[in-house]
């Protein structure tokens, strides 16, 4: 199915930009951000909100996990991808912070792993329980201990020539009320669907981003009643769906069914690939050609010959129609005849 007039394929701006935009990265890394022990207090009494982001050097790339409220021992279970122009150079760093009611966020510490020495472990990966360091590359220490955290990485080489999607979409997040308009990419390197107030903003540099939703085992499904819920008559709004990841559930509105199917076989197949990944994005991010026909073309329009010989002055004849003259008359020519051949 190929996508209808507001989707649109990348532009040259953004597959150049690099970074988050950038069409073809030499590799991708897995991260598992799975839990961590032993954490410290917030202000060395209360039990913090602690959440990561998890991020790589020389990129805006920047994800964030849930934060998980009261707890020393908090268990994320949750995954990303990120983009690696340069396995030689780039480092993986995962950051845990903490917060507090009516105080600013706290920095806990930090995990800095080289993207190098992930892509030469076995199986180009490694993990296990690493220590967490300070500002300082001191070691963080909690109430029961040294504060560590269970991390995995994957490194792999990164197919070529992805496309990634973009468009306008409706959006909002479960138990919302309101529907905004929001330019849309989804990355199907990072799998990320990435949200903008504009075109403009998107190929900004970097980005100016509103949101993302991290796609990895994402669930889509029509959802036309629960989007609506509460909404009765002409306020429902048609073309809905729903997108449920690990963490949230988000609607997405369409214009159109074709629309919306696009966006569905897109979404699955970048939260979930497999081998036929870029074909299946290929063939739905392919600009739109106008159809032709030809032959319809060829009756509707008259040709140069068409032309000149409805434009010929015609003559008409009129059929001769068989004259019934009176008896007299007829009599009279008889007569006529008769001297003529007399004489």
């Amino acid at each position: 199915t190929r996508p209808s007039s507001s989707l649109s394929p990348p532009t040259s701006r953004m597959a150049d930009q690099g970074g988050d935009m950038a069409l073809s990265p030499e590799a991708l890394v897995e991260i598992y951000v799975v839990q961590a022990r032993n954490l410290p207090r917030a202000d060395g009494s209360e039990q913090p909100n602690t959440f990561c982001m998890v991020e790589t050097t020389g990129s805006s790339q920047m994800y964030k996990t849930e934060t998980l409220r009261s707890t020393l021992h908090p268990v994320w279970n949750e995954s990303f991808q990120v983009k690696i122009a340069s396995t030689s150079q780039q480092m993986l760093t995962v950051k845990i912070w903490a917060e507090m009611e009516g105080q600013a966020e706290q920095f806990v510490g930090v995990v800095v792993v080289p993207v190098s020495r992930v892509a030469a472990g076995a199986e180009g990966s490694e993990g296990g329980w690493y220590e967490i360091r300070g500002e300082k590359n001191d070691v963080i220490v909690g109430p029961e201990g040294m504060s560590k955290i269970e991390l995995t990485f994957v490194h792999r080489e990164a197919p070529q020539g992805i496309p990634p999607l973009m468009g306008f979409l409706h959006k909002k997040e479960h138990g919302e009320a309101d529907w905004n308009r929001r330019f849309v990419l989804l990355d199907p390197y990072s799998q990320m669907l990435h949200s903008f107030e504009s075109p403009e903003a998107a190929q900004a540099d970097p980005p100016v981003e509103l949101g993302v939703v991290n796609v990895r085992g994402c669930e889509v499904a029509h959802a036309d009643d629960a989007a609506n819920a509460g909404v009765e008559g002409d306020a429902r709004r048609p073309f809905c769906l729903s997108l449920v990841t690990p963490t949230k559930r988000v609607f997405l509105h369409a214009e159109s069914e074709e629309e919306r199917h696009t966006w569905m076989v897109a979404l699955d197949s970048v939260g979930n690939p497999d081998e036929n990944l870029a074909h299946t994005l290929a063939s739905i991010t392919a600009p739109r050609e106008e159809p032709q026909n030809p032959t319809l073309e060829a009756e509707m329009v008259p040709s140069m010959e068409q032309r000149r010989l409805l434009e010929q002055p015609r003559s008409v004849e009129l059929p001769t129609a068989a004259v019934q003259l009176p008896e007299q008359e007829q009599q009279r020519q008889q007569q006529q005849q008769q001297q003529q051949q007399q004489q």
